[in-house]
């Protein structure tokens, strides 16, 4: 009885800290996840010499071969190819943001350069920001600059 009222104790304090590094390593999946389909849609484009589009939404984002002649940076069953389709996690809240604007869609051009449709003007040396907040107040971002660099930060 002793043995498991111990075993009851351990399990009591080792429980919210597996459950705190659950929750960090989905957060860190989903950023990581995002930067590699990213990456793998500008291989595309470069590998197809065709554009491929990003949209992006509050519930998610597509990212596809944009075939249509001429390209019209939506997606057209029969004709784009998909390459990625995938859903938010529950809780998250995403923002999209670059100079201070925010921006829903931008496409990696053959040559891998990016294109952010929803701005005017924009400074070369400006980077699109894709930001994540989960529940528990991490924060954590996937840069896109305009040369087709991603990377992805964590705070």
């Amino acid at each position: 009885i002793v043995a498991i009222a111990i075993i009851g104790i351990i399990a009591v304090i080792a429980t919210p800290p597996l459950l705190d590094w659950r929750e960090k390593a989905r957060f860190t999946g989903t950023l990581q996840s995002l930067t590699a389909n990213l990456q793998r849609g500008k291989l595309s484009a470069v590998r197809d010499n065709a554009p491929c589009q990003v949209l992006l939404t509050i519930n998610g984002y597509t990212i596809f071969l944009d075939l249509s002649n001429p390209p019209n940076q939506q997606w057209d069953a029969g004709v784009d190819i998909m390459i990625k389709q995938e859903q938010w996690p529950e809780g998250y809240n995403i923002v999209f943001t670059s100079a201070e604007t925010n921006f829903t869609s931008f496409f990696f051009d053959g040559r891998g350069l990016v294109t952010f449709q929803d701005l005017a003007l924009l400074a070369p040396e400006t980077d699109g920001r894709i930001t994540i907040h989960d529940t528990a107040g991490r924060t954590g971002f996937v840069r896109i600059n305009m040369l087709g660099r991603i990377g992805q930060v964590y705070q």
